[in-house]
């Protein structure tokens, strides 16, 4: 199982490599290079660290409030949050958050949420150690200035007390996503990268 999920990170993230999806727009090329991929150690680079915070910091510490209600997934048993109850249910449980940035014409989001949201691993993963936040980037433009949000899907990941954690761009399959909120929950990446950990899974 460990091999079979590490060997399949290392694949999709040679192919993120190659068609330029697992480097962000605002991270050097060589920066980027030198990473083995996203969820290396440190998960975000200092310099885009720094930016979020600033950002976070000329923002205030409550994330924007949302009109709208949180997005569902009818039939899953996902329970999801707007992104400023993702932030104080974080702060009030211990849990992280995951802002899960989306549009309605991303292709490579309907996978996401067709193949991987209904995962009964997923759902009890997300459920038990995060508040996941969808957000619709075409509806959240203060959310996505304040993230810096290039591309969808983007998943950012907050510890409870608000500090991003890790940047997950782009569709995963169900057990690469599920190894990552294993590695984020467990506090793994504290210590490891990702593909250290997938290994001693």
């Amino acid at each position: 199982m460990k091999k079979t999920i590490a060997l399949t990170f290392l694949a999709f993230a040679a192919i993120l490599a190659l068609t330029g999806f697992l480097i962000l727009p605002d991270r050097p090329a060589a920066e980027a290079l030198e990473a083995p991929g996203p969820y290396s150690r440190p998960p975000l680079s200092e310099s885009r660290q720094t930016l979020v915070t600033e950002a976070a910091a000329r923002e205030g510490l409550t994330l924007p409030a949302s009109a709208a209600p949180p997005r569902e997934y009818p039939g899953t048993g996902l329970k999801t949050f707007s992104p400023n109850d993702a932030a104080q249910e974080a702060r009030n449980t211990g849990k992280y958050a995951v802002l899960y940035f989306w549009a309605t014409w991303c292709g490579n989001c309907a996978f996401f949420d067709a193949n991987v949201i209904p995962d009964k691993r997923v759902v009890e993963s997300l459920n038990s150690s995060f508040a996941m936040a969808p957000i619709d980037y075409d509806q959240s433009e203060a959310l996505v200035r304040m993230f810096r949000i290039r591309a969808v899907p983007t998943f950012i990941f907050l510890d409870p007390d608000g500090k991003p954690v890790t940047v997950l761009p782009g569709a995963v399959p169900a057990d690469i996503f599920t190894a990552v909120l294993s590695y984020v929950s467990s506090g793994s990446y504290k210590t490891m990268d990702f593909e250290k950990f997938a290994t001693d899974l």
